[in-house]
Order: structure tokens, then sequence, then C-alpha cells
């Protein structure tokens, strides 16, 4: 996992210590799968909590 974190360090042209990837690292899968969360959308549009009633 310290490889993918030192990829995007990379990409991002941030410098970080060994500790810092290595801490990074560890946190990064549930980081990831928080992100990846907030673009789920359900299949069904009408099922999702929260839409706005249609009107036509």
């Amino acid at each position: 996992m310290s490889g993918e974190v030192r990829v995007l360090l990379a990409a991002a042209a941030l410098p970080a210590t060994e500790v810092e990837v290595e801490a990074m690292a560890a946190r990064y899968p549930a980081f990831r799968a928080a992100v990846d969360a907030l673009h789920d959308v359900p299949a069904d549009r009408d099922s999702a909590e929260g839409d706005f009633p249609r009107t036509g």
C-alpha cells in the first residue's frame, strides 16, 4: 500500500518522510473506501432518499 501512497504523493509533488508515508499507507484503505462511498448512487433513482418529488 505504501507504493500507492508514494505514487499519489509524487503526482501531487508532495514531500513526505518514510514515517509519514507509512502512516498514510496504514490509513489509506479506510480513507479510500470513504471517498469511494461518496460516489455511490442507488441503482433505482426513485428509491433514493432525499430526492425531490417529480413534477411531471
